[in-house]
């Protein structure tokens, strides 16, 4: 009777256990999908609703900035009660939460420091602190661990690039993919730290995977920056420079504008540069603007608003302003776009200089920037300096000059540096010298049947009696132009110690820096250097009206 009444109380207890399981799995459930639904019908229409309420340009309100913060705790909070996890709980409040501007980016640049200067380095000693290489003993559970990442790594890369290839993909792309998808973050190093606290895994296999996560993020990082290049997409296969343009064809130009002030020097070049129906320009206009809350750029097409704005933005000024260029320059194109980007400027323009697949002209604005907009239809006079070294960069500064000549407002002055014979002013091939003297030969001709064109020349004995010259051209110019790469030569390298080289070289540093006394405009000018095929830049003789 003993024994029968025990076997009914296991029974029972195992009964009631079964159905409290069974109700706490369903309550759980339950509440992580009320908690959820909340986060979606409940906090992504308020943060809609706060970025409805700020105006374009404006800073967001510090009560909508403390309610989200205080929305990511309660949740958080609540997970943690439901038996939901945190984590998974402020992943699922940063997804309901609009990624970017205004509000999206408020919260990064509040969180950004405190999170990466604080916050990172405390869970990367944690997870050190709690790794023990010692624990690790059997050779054969190192073994056993290294195969199953071994086998879900290359499925992972398996996976992943067999569908690409299946898509048209090409290999080396489809490879790179499967390789990301294969690295480790701070989310997994979190989820390794939880199981250990947890005691989900012991000592031993926490220190495997950690180390294994450190090797496989430090091995695919770079194998992936060999094989994935964004820019090849972009290689060019033909010439895409000033120098070979023929007359009769439309010049396409990208223009780059970081803030309003940038705007009157752009349309003032572009004024200079001779639209006409016969050589029309194609316009493509980018407001680069400083991009918090999300990793990547984004490119965002410019829409005018069907009605004017009593308050435009920033974007929209500058667009307004090029929509009046293009009409008084009736016949050239335009096209607005804008460019969300988070890189710093001087990073920003290396680059663009070493990707671009065409000529790249680099133009700092060191005009007074009082004045927004200038009527481009005045009869004032654009002076215009080119200093010519040799190279191919200043050949196509030349070629820029050769066509302002044309615009009957631009005064073109050419000043020729040359050393005394047998010195060099810069280093080159013998075809880059020839074609140097049949650009400068083809100028001077030009230059005694144009009223409006002069040339110079500056002979140089070394480095310093060039700085002096660069130094005292505190003539009325309105742009300076010149090449960004010369040839070394015992000249160049003597500049070298008045001035560290940057990514606008040795001369247009010079120019640019903050003691040079002028207030002119420099205009930095790199020819197209990416070319299928292309081995030196010295390589084609052709000149404009030619093709390549």
């Amino acid at each position: 009777m003993y024994a029968t009444g025990q076997l009914w109380q296991s029974k029972f207890t195992a009964e009631i256990t079964t159905e409290n399981s069974i109700g706490a799995s369903i309550g759980s459930f339950v509440s992580a999908a009320l908690l959820i639904l909340f986060i979606m019908f409940g906090v992504h229409p308020a943060a809609l609703w706060a970025i409805g309420r700020t105006p374009e340009g404006k800073p967001v309100k510090e009560i909508y900035i403390f309610a989200a913060f205080l929305t990511l705790l309660v949740c958080g909070f609540i997970g943690e009660i439901i038996g939901l996890n945190a984590f998974v709980a402020s992943f699922f409040v940063g997804l309901a939460i609009p990624d970017g501007p205004p509000l999206g980016a408020a919260l990064v640049d509040k969180l950004d420091c405190f999170v990466s200067v604080l916050l990172m380095p405390i869970l990367f000693t944690i997870a050190g602190l709690k790794m023990d290489v010692f624990a690790i003993q059997k050779l054969k559970n190192v073994a056993v661990i290294q195969l199953i990442i071994f086998v879900s790594f290359f499925g992972k890369v398996i996976g992943t690039v067999l569908p690409s290839l299946f898509c048209r993909m090409r290999f080396r792309d489809a490879l790179s993919l499967g390789l990301i998808m294969n690295s480790k973050g701070i989310v997994e190093l979190i989820m390794l730290i939880g199981w250990k606290v947890q005691d989900v895994m012991n000592e031993e296999c926490y220190s495997i995977m950690v180390i294994s996560l450190v090797i496989i993020t430090g091995v695919v990082s770079p194998i992936v920056k060999v094989l994935y290049d964004p820019s090849s997409r972009f290689l060019a296969y033909k010439r895409r420079t000033i120098l070979h343009h023929r007359n009769d064809e439309e010049l396409r130009i990208l223009a780059c504008i970081h803030s309003q002030d940038n705007v009157h020097l752009i349309l003032k070049l572009l004024a200079a540069s001779n639209p006409t129906k016969e050589s029309a320009i194609n316009l493509v206009a980018l407001h680069l603007v400083k991009l918090a809350g999300q990793a990547s750029s984004q490119l965002v097409a410019y829409l005018p608003r069907d009605k004017p704005s009593q308050f435009p933005t920033r974007s929209e000024r500058i667009f307004n302003a090029f929509i009046k260029f293009e009409q008084h320059h009736r016949g050239q194109w335009i096209i607005g776009g804008r460019v969300d980007s988070s890189h710093a400027l001087r990073h920003l323009n290396k680059i663009v200089l070493e990707k671009a697949p065409c000529s790249v002209g680099v133009l700092i604005d060191r005009r007074n920037k009082m004045k927004f907009w200038c009527d481009l239809a005045d009869s004032s006079l654009y002076q215009v300096a080119v200093l010519f070294f040799g190279g191919a960069d200043d050949r196509e500064a030349l070629a820029y000059g050769r066509r302002m000549m044309e615009q009957p407002n631009v005064l073109i002055t050419l000043i020729h540096f040359s050393c005394p014979s047998p010195a060099e002013i810069v280093g080159g091939t013998a075809r880059s010298k020839m074609l140097d003297t049949q650009i400068l030969s083809d100028f001077r001709l030009n230059a005694f049947r144009n009223d409006r064109v002069s040339y110079r020349d500056e002979q140089v004995i070394d480095g310093r009696a060039l700085l002096t010259v660069l130094e005292s051209m505190e003539s009325p110019y309105d742009l300076v132009m010149v090449g960004r790469r010369h040839g070394e030569s015992r000249v160049m390298l003597e500049l070298k110690k008045w001035n560290e080289r940057g990514e606008l070289g040795i001369v247009g540093e010079i120019l640019a820096a903050t003691d040079f006394k002028g207030g002119t405009s420099i205009l930095v000018v790199q020819q197209q250097t990416r070319l299928w095929g292309l081995r030196d830049p010295e390589e084609s003789t052709n000149l404009r009206g030619e093709n390549t």
